[in-house]
């Protein structure tokens, strides 16, 4: 039986620590960067702001046409000489045409200045999923922290319980204590082989979540550096509602698609009025001399230009239509604007007081352990003296493997709270 449980236990530590490389929160934070499918999409979104600003820009600029045409035409009164090579000449046109958009009631401007706003809520879109790709990655990278220290912790706790049981052995076999006491330590050392399993497993799994997010195999193997502790100076929750109302990028993603909504909809109702224009162009003409002896006609240049007005008097409503549509979407925008900024606030207090928690409870977790280390110590020694049961023993080992766990567990967390605080305040530097 103990040799399966130690080839498991050989099987999973090489499975989880088959290499020493190392890497810092940095490095993991710039490989997730450059790998996440999410920043890609990102991006792409930006390309397609930019092409719909560039296409709607390209409304205000010339439009420059090159026609040619190769006729053959009938030269003859008779239509039927038409079938006759000789009764027919061929014709070839060639001409340069130009269009200048003058005024349409500034439709196409805020069309462009919408594209523009657009291509604003994309940039800020982009930055909002960079900070929830840093917070997840940190969390993932201290979650691998915590279960490394997991197994540190159980496995201290085997090898105490081993000395143990070794101590109880050599008392019960001087008739110090009875059986039982041996087959108690023997109990909870199975189960605490049991939890070994389980802290391996917890730490493979948070190596793969952060292998996903870093672009490693799953199965990839590394180790961590230790991170110094983070803190946010003199603000409250008050000061980091404020700098989150001005530097969420979600609301500023918000605000951006409002104003290129705003935009469309004075773009919409300039479509009610008329649309002046100027064209002009270059042509030319070449006529073939036909066979038969008709008289051809000469060639032609001409040069020509204008200007042009036109009126909408009817599309079926659709003008109407997408005025209302705009409507509504700028109502539904700002309503999820004053919702997001009314419940800022909720999420920012629940931030802040989840990370003071955790640093708080360092504290407390520090003392607790060295109480727990100091219970053990005296335990071991009254029970050696037979002050003390075997119980009293293993439950003084319980609570310091309970205190350890608990401290690490906190520390990380806390460090877990940091980085979400940061992403829910929008961003923020590590010195403030």
């Amino acid at each position: 039986m103990k040799f399966r449980f130690f080839l498991i236990i050989t099987i999973l530590t090489f499975t989880s620590i088959q290499a020493e490389e190392t890497y810092a929160l940095d490095e993991c934070l710039d490989m997730a960067r450059s790998y996440s499918k999410r920043i890609e999409a990102t991006k792409s979104q930006i390309d397609v702001a930019e092409g719909l600003k560039n296409e709607a820009r390209s409304y205000l600029l010339p439009h420059i046409n090159v026609d040619g045409r190769y006729e053959i035409k009938n030269g003859s009164r008779d239509f039927s000489a038409f079938s006759e090579y000789g009764g027919s000449f061929s014709t070839k046109t060639i001409g340069v045409s130009a269009n200048l958009l003058l005024f349409d009631g500034f439709s196409a401007w805020n069309q462009f200045q919408a594209g523009k706003w657009g291509v604003v809520a994309s940039q800020k879109n982009l930055e909002k999923a960079f900070i929830h790709l840093e917070e997840e990655v940190k969390i993932a990278y201290f979650r691998v922290l915590e279960t490394d220290k997991g197994v540190h912790v159980v496995e201290d706790s085997i090898k105490t319980l081993r000395q143990q049981l070794k101590t109880v052995e050599d008392f019960f076999e001087q008739g110090m204590v009875a059986k039982t006491d041996v087959l108690s330590v023997e109990v909870q050392l199975a189960e605490k082989r049991k939890a070994l399993l389980r802290a391996y497993n917890e730490r493979i799994q948070a190596r793969m979540n952060l292998n996903r997010h870093i672009g490693k195999d799953l199965l990839h193997s590394f180790l961590l550096q230790e991170v110094c502790m983070p803190t946010l100076k003199s603000l409250s929750s008050d000061n980091l509602h404020r700098y989150a109302l001005s530097h969420r990028q979600d609301i500023k993603a918000l605000k951006a698609q409002i104003e290129a909504l705003e935009s469309r909809y004075r773009a919409a109702l300039g479509s009610y009025g008329p649309k002046l224009f100027a064209f002009g162009g270059y042509n030319r003409v070449e006529n073939t001399i036909p066979q038969e002896p008709h008289q051809p006609k000469p060639n032609k240049n001409w040069i020509s230009g204008g200007v042009g007005l036109q009126f909408p008097l009817y599309e079926g409503g659709k003008t109407s239509a997408e005025v209302k549509k705009i409507k509504g979407q700028i109502s539904e925008a700002k309503a999820n604007l004053e919702d997001l900024e009314l419940g800022l606030l909720m999420e920012v207090n629940n931030a802040y007081f989840q990370w003071q928690e955790q640093y708080a409870g360092i504290a407390i977790d520090k003392v607790a352990l060295s109480c727990a280390e100091e219970n053990l110590r005296s335990t071991t020694d009254r029970y050696a003296q037979g002050l003390v049961s075997i119980n009293d023993l293993l439950k003084a080992e319980e609570q310091l493997s309970h205190a350890r766990m608990n401290s690490n567990r906190t520390l990380y967390r806390y460090h877990m709270a940091h980085a979400h605080l940061i992403s829910v305040v929008g961003g923020i530097s590590e010195g403030k």
